[in-house]
């Protein structure tokens, strides 16, 4: 939802952060796992049915990816790098898209994690990140990184310099 709002009201908000977020509905479908086969046949009842042609477009219609030109607020992107049900294809295509765009992004991946993190040094480090850029965002208050990126599996692979501190603090952590 974040991605999709950001990319229909772009001047409505000042930023955006996501996890795990689904970019293009037509590429999420065709990724989705074998033991999702329930649930498919529901997507198709109440989203689209991408083995349609009116159903490939209305996926597309309602894909923040092919809108990603629009948003204009800086956006962060948080992806479990063995996530299962929204793959990282899903959040490095809008990525990609936005830095061929010249838009802020930043890209959050977390090794070992799938679908949210579990592992609680990922969750913390994901925590102080999103402060960090809510308040470089919206003007308001963050603790110091510290010790938060400390044994955690993040990695940053597009846009830490558009969270203050954060490429300090990814030098200095410890494994």
């Amino acid at each position: 939802m974040v991605l999709r709002t950001l990319s229909n009201t772009p001047d409505e908000f000042a930023c955006g952060a996501a996890g795990a977020a689904s970019t293009d509905l037509t590429t999420l479908y065709d990724s989705l796992p074998e033991y999702w086969t329930a649930f498919l046949a529901e997507y198709r009842c109440r989203v689209a049915d991408p083995t349609t042609q009116e159903g490939q477009a209305l996926s597309r219609a309602h894909s923040p990816l092919y809108e990603a030109h629009r948003i204009s607020a800086p956006l962060l992107i948080g992806q479990g790098a063995e996530d299962s049900r929204v793959r990282r294809a899903e959040s490095e295509q809008i990525v990609s898209a936005m830095v061929g765009n010249g838009q802020p992004v930043t890209y959050l991946l977390f090794e070992g994690e799938g679908h949210g993190n579990r592992i609680v040094a990922n969750n913390r480090a994901a925590m102080a990140i999103t402060e960090n850029f809510f308040a470089a965002c919206l003007g308001g208050r963050a603790e110091p990184f510290g010790d938060a990126l400390d044994g955690s599996t993040l990695t940053i692979p597009q846009g830490a310099q558009h969270v203050p501190g954060l490429a300090q603090a990814l030098l200095t952590r410890e494994e």
